[in-house]
């Protein structure tokens, strides 16, 4: 897919870190499988990578 930050880069597999904060605590994921743009550097998660987060984070919480 194409990047919306840099317009110029597309995506590719590769790893990223992802941290959420919530109530003052902060938790954060390494190696976690995105979509990274070859140009900039910004990764996407897919919907099924974030729902799973956004659910692990309810649970912790």
């Amino acid at each position: 897919m194409e990047c919306v930050i840099s317009k110029n880069g597309t995506t590719v597999k590769g790893k990223t870190t992802y941290a959420l904060q919530k109530q003052g605590s902060l938790l954060v994921y390494k190696n976690v499988e995105a979509e990274v743009c070859n140009n900039c550097g910004e990764a996407y998660l897919s919907v099924e990578t974030t729902r799973k987060f956004s659910n692990l984070l309810l649970m912790l919480l």
